[in-house]
């Protein structure tokens, strides 16, 4: 399931619940996502920790994470310091909290 999915999903169920309904659902919705993405995470990490690189170096495992986040729909930004990643989460407000 794609995270826009899943988050327009989550503001439908939520917009009739009071604050405790939202979180406990907010939660459920969460743990659903994480169990169904657990095993791949599992696999990336064990990925990554096989196969170490220098610190300042990490190129493979910039790609990996690159990746998987590009396949979640998740955009990606890659140029700004080293070899980090930064992946980005729009939402439908424009103003900051």
């Amino acid at each position: 399931m794609k995270i826009q999915l899943l988050l327009f999903l989550l503001l439908i169920t939520l917009s009739g619940y009071s604050q405790n309904k939202k979180e406990a659902l907010t939660r459920e919705l969460v743990s659903a996502e994480t169990d169904r993405i657990y095993d791949k995470l599992v696999k990336i990490r064990r990925d990554i920790y096989a196969n170490p690189e220098l610190a300042g170096n990490e190129k493979r495992t910039q790609e990996i994470i690159k990746k998987y986040l590009l396949d979640l729909g998740i955009e990606v930004k890659t140029d700004t310091y080293g070899h980090s990643i930064i992946g980005i989460l729009n939402g439908e407000k424009k103003e900051r909290r």
